[in-house]
């Protein structure tokens, strides 16, 4: 009795050794064969699915930034797709009872636990689809039938509908401040995702990160520099985005897309409010479509100032030209009101001098001079400063300044550096400076009440013509054609902070 008691004793730590033994060899083969069964084996797999807006495997580079209240999941559809095109399983989960869900919170969603044989599958997750009336998509309101008969067509072909379904404006519909989510008229952000999964019999969990289809504007206006506050009806308008968006694919360009109307004025409008003078405020965030672009984005501030002097419009177009899905683009506006009093004269002989016409550019501080040839002189003067709505004729200091490296254009005298209101110069009648141009810099400063300002201002002698091309003679009023005023120095800090997915 006393030696099988000791023999009983030995065999449980004997079989427990040999049990780590033939595991510890298991794990210690790359590939885990003969540890668990596959295909060919018949082995199954229990396995669940897991729908999340975060990617643990997305670089650590990408800021840590998550969304906010309301940018998350209100309901979802999951189709999980065999190698032959064929429909394994589809999940369509009842969350009008999750309370995070209703109000578009839902972070995470699991299944349970469902039998999948081992082998490839293609995982497609669609969430907040509602609101979007679009028939492929009305179809995930409801179990897609076994028989593979969707919509009218064969489940293959309706998949790829989805696959490459456009959805228009979707930053345009969405509608998810609180009152909205209250009032259950809410329209929450659409998200896509879709994984290739390689399933074998020892898989339990498969994933499916979720991408929202917009991205965030974060605007702060800077009127440090400004001298025109905005009045209450200011308002931010932005413009020139892609007017549909891909569910799964991003567009690549506008020869990638199929419009169904008439998408030339889309844009977003941001209200601003008053705001004075010398202040920071950063808006509200707001959505816009995905774009992949070749050009920037125009931005256009409407001071909301529309009577007297006062400034109405300020615009600029960003550097930035991609805006990729799931992402905050943070822009800070910098505003200047300065407006530069600039005539300019030219001619090829003492006799007869003819104004020529000065354009301010998209950059506040930039003015052109255009109809200038070469072999021609010419005289630029300053005759004051618009400011704030004021004019102020009376500077306390000009400064002329011929940069470097400026070939074929003189001064007088052969200086670089002119005080005064007005200068005179050449330019070299050298037909190889014809259609070049040509900068000179104007520092000016003048006061105002106990403050000094002092801003430096480009004049571009622009696109110098063959003297031959000038026929005009005799006299006209020297111009200078007033454009919309512009953001200076263009919008900043043009930097891309991306969503951590939650």
């Amino acid at each position: 009795m006393k030696k099988h008691t000791i023999q009983k004793f030995l065999a449980r730590p004997l079989a427990l050794l040999c049990c780590t033994a033939l595991l510890a060899s298991c794990y210690s083969e790359d590939d885990m064969d003969g540890c668990f069964p596959d295909a060919t084996e018949g082995g199954t797999a229990t396995v669940r699915i897991g729908v999340t807006a975060e990617r643990p495997d997305e670089p650590l580079r990408r800021a840590s930034e998550g969304g906010t209240a309301h940018e998350y999941m209100n309901h979802l559809h999951v189709l999980i797709v065999r190698a032959d095109g064929t429909l394994a399983r589809d999940f369509l989960p009842d969350l009008s009872t999750d309370a995070q869900a209703q109000s578009g919170d839902l972070e995470r969603w699991t299944s349970e636990s469902i039998e999948l044989e081992p082998g490839t599958y293609t995982l497609y997750a669609v969430a907040n689809w509602k609101g979007y009336n679009n028939a492929t998509l009305n179809v995930l309101s409801t179990d897609i039938p076994e028989s593979g008969n969707v919509g009218g067509s064969t489940f293959p072909a309706w998949l790829w509908t989805l696959r490459t379904l456009q959805l228009e404006d979707p930053a345009g519909r969405v509608r998810i401040d609180d009152a909205s989510v209250q009032d259950g008229v809410a329209v929450f952000i659409p998200m896509s995702g879709t994984v290739v999964a390689n399933v074998t019999a020892s898989t339990t969990m498969l994933e499916i990160p979720l991408d929202r289809l917009v991205s965030k504007v974060r605007t702060t206006l800077d009127l440090t520099r400004a001298e025109t506050g905005l009045s209450d009806g200011a308002r931010l308008v932005f413009s020139d985005v892609c007017p549909v968006v891909g569910l799964f694919e991003p567009i690549e360009s506008m020869a990638d897309i199929t419009l169904s109307g008439d998408w030339s004025t889309l844009s977003y409008t941001r209200e601003v409010g008053e705001q004075t003078v010398g202040t920071t405020k950063t808006l509200p965030d707001f959505y816009v479509n995905e774009t992949l672009g070749s050009a920037g984005f125009t931005v256009t501030l409407h001071t909301g100032n529309t009577t007297g002097a006062g400034i109405v419009d300020y615009t600029a177009q960003t550097a930035l030209t991609d805006l990729p899905r799931n992402s905050i683009y943070p822009l800070t506006l910098s505003l200047s009101d300065t407006e530069l009093g600039l005539e300019a004269r030219a001619w090829l002989s003492a006799i007869g001098a003819l104004p020529v016409e000065i354009v301010a550019t998209a950059d506040a501080e930039t003015y052109l001079v255009t109809g200038i040839c070469v072999g021609a002189q010419f005289e630029l003067s300053i005759s004051g400063i618009t400011h704030n709505g004021q004019s102020y004729p009376d500077l306390t200091s000009v400064e002329w300044i011929l940069p470097s490296g400026q070939a074929g254009i003189s001064l007088d005298d052969g200086v670089t550096r002119v005080q005064g209101e007005t200068i005179s110069g050449y330019i070299s009648a050298d037909d190889r400076y014809i259609g070049q141009s040509r900068t000179l810099q104007a520092r000016v400063a003048w006061q105002e009440g106990s403050r000094t300002y002092e801003r430096v201002f480009n004049v571009v002698i622009s696109n110098l013509l063959d003297m031959f091309d000038v026929t005009e003679v005799g006299t006209r009023t020297a111009s200078r054609a007033i454009l919309t005023r512009s953001l200076s120095d263009w919008l900043k800090p043009e930097t891309l902070i991306l969503f951590t997915k939650k």
